[in-house]
């Protein structure tokens, strides 16, 4: 029997009075279509700090042929300028890519192009100016094939390292993942690929990053043999490409992607991923799972799901995950609901594993489809996400950006959900007095709550105080914060409890 994480939490409702450094946070929901289409899809975001604005990076179709919609919006969220790129071929709808910025001046965008027929693609990279005037573009892979750029990042030699799936160079039929390196120009120097052939070890790759040692790291999904079972794959390399270690992270039944990211200055790595439960169908009990990987060996350091409600979906957890300055971890997907609707979600970690907070996203309601994509900080410390989102009223699909603040609230003051796991029994855990004049008392049944953890954060998602409580009868002075709301969080192994508490 597979070990399963649990936070046994419920939802309640706490009303936010924002402190007067929050009036800087910007909020903005905002749908984008096109003349043409009544389809918009959104792929790839960035935050440019400098400017306080945004560049999203999507796609619609016209005629039957896909054009890449690239939009400047200004710190509201309204348009700046519009463009389009589109060739003599046609960026294919599947597997939109992912765009980087290089500093503030250059945009880098990796996806795939149609090659001959419908069923072949060339991977594309554009580099574009902040005006979204296109500077050049490469293409890559052997003709008449399938070939999907899905990643990039760029190397210490101002190149590029490109990931994604492919049934050339040197395939059949069946897809291997690859890396493709480029320098700075976009001239390929060299790629490798891993799987495929035969049928056996099929690989399909969705994310890279780099790693200390000068290597790279990618993640997707793998298959054995012929068999429809995926895995989760990852595989570190050495600067040329070369295998240094492969991990297949998984159960006995359909396990989805993953997607990775370098965990701040450690060696380790974050792995986003799900899970499925239900022999035959990931739709009917997938979990979404985020996991910190040992960057020597691939092995878990810890692993933990947060319990969505209803079923998760492939292309959910996670449409992507990203470390923040402080060690924190953000995770996008979403959510196959009962309603036969998808709804989104945007979920918070420290490093140690423990959730902060969990949002989930219906803008429309009832079986409409929400999709997010991408997710970056931003300037204020909030985030930008993109994504797309149906209107079956309208007939419609939108590419969607919103504009959350550093706790994933919408709008200033707004209602929060906020993750907390049911109270105990009373007098099993006591935080007193509340509100407080600056000196409360945690008290708790010992033996339940023996060496836990108190965290407390400010309404902007900041950590103020992080105390290991050794005694079932503690006091703490926190009379040296500001008064206002704040929230305390008391970790016990994978216990968590959550609660308000002012200081006036």
């Amino acid at each position: 029997m597979r070990e399963k994480y649990f936070i046994f939490s419920v939802l309640i409702i706490v009303v936010l009075f924002f402190s007067k450094t929050s009036s800087a946070q910007t909020y903005f929901d905002k749908e984008f279509g096109n003349d043409s289409s009544l389809t918009t899809l959104g792929a790839s975001i960035l935050a440019f700090s400098d400017t306080s604005s945004f560049l999203v990076i999507g796609a619609y179709p016209y005629l039957n042929t896909w054009y890449l919609k690239v939009i400047r919006l200004d710190i509201n969220g309204d348009t700046i300028w519009t463009k389009s790129l589109g060739t003599y071929e046609y960026i294919q709808e599947p597997s939109l890519g992912k765009c980087i910025s290089i500093g503030d001046t250059n945009i880098v965008f990796v996806g795939n192009i149609a090659s001959g027929t419908t069923d072949s693609s060339k991977v594309v990279l554009y580099k574009i100016d902040v005006n979204g005037n296109l500077l050049w573009e490469y293409y890559f892979g052997d003709s008449n094939k399938k070939n999907v750029g899905t990643d990039l990042q760029q190397t210490p030699d101002g190149g590029f390292i490109i990931t994604g799936w492919t049934t050339g160079w040197g395939n059949t039929i069946y897809t291997s993942s690859f890396l493709l390196k480029v320098d700075a120009s976009g001239n390929e120097q060299w790629h490798k690929i891993y799987g495929g052939g035969s049928g056996t070890n099929q690989r399909d790759a969705f994310s890279v990053d780099l790693t200390d040692d000068n290597g790279y790291i990618f993640s997707g999904s793998f298959y054995q043999g012929l068999a429809t079972r995926q895995d989760i794959n990852v595989i570190k390399t050495d600067s040329l490409g070369n295998v240094i270690w492969n991990k297949i992270y998984g159960t006995a039944e359909d396990d989805g992607y993953g997607y990775i990211t370098k965990y701040g200055v450690t060696n380790d790595y974050i792995l986003a991923s799900v899970i499925d439960i239900a022999p035959g169908n990931v739709l009917t009990d997938g979990q979404a799972y985020i996991t910190r990987l040992n960057g020597t060996d691939g092995s878990i350091v810890w692993a933990d799901t947060f319990g969505i409600a209803d079923n998760v979906t492939y292309d959910g957890f996670s449409s992507n995950v990203i470390v923040l300055a402080n060690g924190d971890i953000v995770g996008i997907g979403l959510t196959q609901v009962s309603s036969g609707g998808i709804d989104t979600w945007l979920v918070k970690y420290d490093g140690n594993g423990n959730m902060l907070w969990k949002r989930t996203f219906n803008k429309n309601g009832g079986n409409n489809h929400h999709y997010f994509w991408d997710v970056q900080p931003t300037f204020d410390k909030g985030f930008i996400i993109c994504g797309d989102l149906t209107n079956l009223s309208l007939s419609e699909k939108n590419l969607w950006v919103l504009k959350l603040d550093s706790m994933g609230c919408e709008i200033a003051n707004c209602s929060v959900g906020v993750e907390e796991s049911p109270q105990p029994p009373k007098g099993e855990f006591v935080v007193y007095p509340n509100p407080t004049n600056g000196i409360v008392t945690i008290q708790y049944d010992a033996t339940t709550f023996t060496n836990s953890t108190f965290k407390l954060f400010d309404v902007m998602g900041k950590e103020m105080l992080n105390k290991k409580i050794e005694s079932n009868h503690t006091q703490l002075d926190i009379s040296q914060y500001p008064k206002g709301v704040y929230f305390y969080q008391t970790i016990h192994q994978k216990q968590q409890i959550t609660g308000k508490l002012i200081i006036q």
